[in-house]
Order: C-alpha cells, then sequence, then structure tokens
C-alpha cells in the first residue's frame, strides 16, 4: 500500500491524495466556490509507476455508478481489470471474476453499462500473445457471470436498461467486421442496426442513437466510410444522414461523441484526421428532428473526447485545448457557453476523457487518468459530487 500527499500549487487551499485499497481518495479544505467544481472523486493504481486509466464510466442515479479500466504498476506486465462501483457515499473496489486480477493475458481496454447496481455489463477487451477478444461479464451485486465472446471482438459502446435488455458494440475480425449483440436475458444475440455503432447515447430503451459508418462502408478504408446517424425507436432502427462535411485539408471524417435528451433533441460531434494523424475537431451539430444545424464554440478545440447532458437541458464537453490551459470541461446552456478546468496538484495532472451524467441529478461523473512523475493512474472526476 502506498500513501502520497499531493498539494495545490496555490497556496490557498492544500488537498491530499492517498492510494487506499487502491482508490485514489481527494480530501479538499473549504474554499468559497461560486457554484460546484470538478473534483478528483477516486480512482485506482499506483504512484510508483504503471499505465492505469478509466476507459469507461457509467450511472444509472445518484447512488450507482461504475468505473472500469485496465490497471497496471510497475513493469505493467500484465495489466488487469479494475472495477470501481460508487455506493451512493464513496467508491469501493470490486474484484472482478477470477483470471481478470492475474491473467497471463493483458487488458487493453473496457466498456461498462449499468441500469441498477444488480445490473452491470463490463465488457474488458482481453489481448494474448496472438489474438484477442471481448469477454461479456455481468455483475449481480454480488457474484459475476462471463459470457465469452468470439475471438477478434472488440465492444467500444454499450447500454443497459434492465436485467432483459443490453445491447453491446463493436466490431470482429482483422478488417472490422460489425459485431452488434443484443441481451434478451437468457443470451446475447446478433442485432442489425444500420450502421456500426461507434458512439452512442441510451436515454432509455425505446430511445437509443448512434454514429458510425453504413453496414456497406464499415469495412472500408476510412476515407471511404460513409457515417450515418441511426435511432432506435425500441421495435426498429431507423438510419439518417449526416450534413456534408468540408474536409479540404483532412483525409477522413470520424464520429467524437454524440447525446440525446429525445428523438428531436440530439447532439454530435465529429473530428477529422489524415492517415498517420488522427484526429483533431472537426465541429458539433444538432438534431431538431427534421434538420441538423452547426453550434459553434467560442472556445479553443483541439479535440474533443466527451459529451454529456448537465440535467436541465445543456451540455458538458471534455476538450483538449491547445493553449496553456490544455485541458477543460466547456458547458453550453441555452445559448451561454461556461469553462473549468479539472484541479491542478503539483505531482498529479488529472486528464478528463469520459463524461457520465447522473440521471436525476445535475452532477456528473468523468473518468481519465492521471499523469504523475512515474506513469499514470485512473482517476474518477465529480462535478457536484465526491
Amino acid at each position: 500500500m502506498t500513501s502520497r500527499f499531493v498539494r495545490l500549487a496555490a497556496p490557498v487551499a492544500v488537498a491530499t491524495a492517498t492510494l487506499t485499497a487502491g482508490i485514489v481518495s481527494v480530501a479538499r479544505a473549504a474554499v468559497p466556490q461560486a457554484g460546484p467544481k470538478w473534483l478528483v472523486s477516486g480512482g485506482f493504481g499506483s504512484f510508483i509507476g504503471g499505465d492505469s486509466n478509466v476507459t469507461s464510466v457509467a450511472s444509472s442515479g445518484i447512488k450507482n455508478a461504475f468505473a472500469v479500466g485496465p490497471r497496471c504498476e510497475g513493469s505493467c506486465a500484465p495489466s488487469t481489470l479494475a472495477v470501481l462501483h460508487w455506493n451512493g457515499s464513496k467508491w469501493v473496489t470490486v474484484a472482478p471474476p477470477q483470471g481478470f486480477m492475474t491473467a497471463t493475458s493483458s487488458i487493453g481496454t473496457a466498456v461498462v453499462a449499468t441500469s441498477s447496481a444488480w445490473n452491470t455489463w463490463v465488457f474488458p477487451l482481453v489481448s494474448q500473445p496472438t489474438t484477442f477478444r471481448t469477454d461479456a461479464l455481468r455483475y449481480n451485486g454480488k457474484h459475476w457471470a462471463v459470457v465469452k465472446f468470439p475471438a477478434s471482438s472488440r465492444i467500444v459502446t454499450a447500454a443497459a436498461f434492465s436485467a432483459a435488455n443490453a445491447w453491446a458494440f463493436g466490431t470482429t475480425g482483422s478488417s472490422g467486421v460489425p459485431f452488434n449483440v443484443r441481451y434478451n436475458g437468457i443470451k446475447w444475440r446478433a442485432a442489425y442496426p444500420p450502421g456500426d455503432p461507434q458512439v452512442l447515447s441510451a436515454p432509455a430503451a425505446n430511445d437509443m442513437w448512434a454514429i458510425g459508418p453504413t453496414i456497406k462502408t464499415a469495412t472500408k478504408p476510412q476515407p471511404h466510410q460513409v457515417l450515418i446517424a441511426m435511432h432506435w425507436n425500441g421495435s426498429k432502427w431507423r438510419a439518417l444522414a449526416l450534413p456534408k462535411v468540408r474536409k479540404p485539408s483532412f483525409d477522413f471524417v470520424v464520429p467524437g461523441s454524440i447525446m440525446a435528451f429525445g428523438p428531436k433533441d440530439v447532439w454530435e460531434s465529429y473530428a477529422l484526421g489524415n492517415f498517420g494523424t488522427c484526429c483533431v475537431f472537426g465541429g458539433i451539430e444538432h438534431w431538431s428532428g427534421s434538420k441538423w444545424r452547426r453550434l459553434g464554440v467560442p472556445y479553443p478545440v483541439q479535440q474533443l473526447s466527451g459529451m454529456a447532458q448537465d440535467g436541465h437541458g445543456g451540455l458538458w464537453l471534455t476538450v483538449r485545448t491547445g493553449t496553456a490551459h490544455p485541458l477543460a470541461f466547456y458547458h453550453y446552456n441555452g445559448g451561454r457557453w461556461s469553462r473549468q478546468y479539472p484541479p491542478s496538484f503539483v505531482n498529479l495532472t488529472p486528464v478528463p476523457v469520459e463524461l457520465s451524467w447522473i440521471p436525476g441529478t445535475r452532477f456528473l461523473w468523468s473518468g481519465g487518468f492521471g499523469n504523475e512523475a512515474h506513469g499514470t493512474v485512473g482517476l474518477v472526476l465529480g462535478y457536484g459530487i465526491k
């Protein structure tokens, strides 16, 4: 067990970061604030080196959230699966199934979806010397059940609505053939959206939105892929064309993030890339139910990694700015923009990536990592909650 002290650079407040039972926690002296701030809430990893990262975070309410990702310390051989659960008052470590903590294979990334503390799916990418696959791990609050997906499968996004309704989207094989499946309470069965969902927003079981290439173009090189929006209304999928993007100095467009309030209120972002230099921020667009319109951002954006609703009609974004303040949270609501920066420590730099709204509140979680002198630790930041 390792304990380190982290101090704020500014002398007006002191914060300590400690590693206890694999969870990074931060206690901050009371400082007058104008509204909620983003604060470090928990995490995993070690301050003695390694490469740990929260690659996915999901919440079903104020008393339930999960954060997952690879955890490796020291020499990083191998990376193991880390699972944290927010129980309404603190983050606690959940031991993954046997074989995912000390496996000779390594965890590359992981995706999580949850509908309650008793119904959570985790999809870790398990890398082995000659192949890889994703396993589907179901957690009922006490025990795990493991479903092995095919070799060379890779899940990139998922949603869980109930014990008998979950979705997972990804690819399989070296050419990236779409691999999309749905759980019916008994088994996973093939699903057939009109495209290959790469980013997903699922506010309800009858209102799920995704962005990705059409099935026909999904296995083609990126410059030849045709991106579409996809909507699931509870019984069938519908494909929607996206606006044409001008890219005079770029080779292709890739999905960024998506956030849906409802069938007539959807936000999506996209990025632009060239071979070997993917990707930079392209833009944000809004679907009103009849047409798309562009939303301008008044602040610098180099890359946009996360998007989530704020609980009262607005958006939060996680961005790399490309400026002297390289990382930021941008907020948009009612035509107004504002921004905040992650907390700053002398020996730890939080890098927020993922965003997850906490249903029924105006609070959010953000997953990512923290750069420290010898590597990275997995971090969860909270807005309005810690």
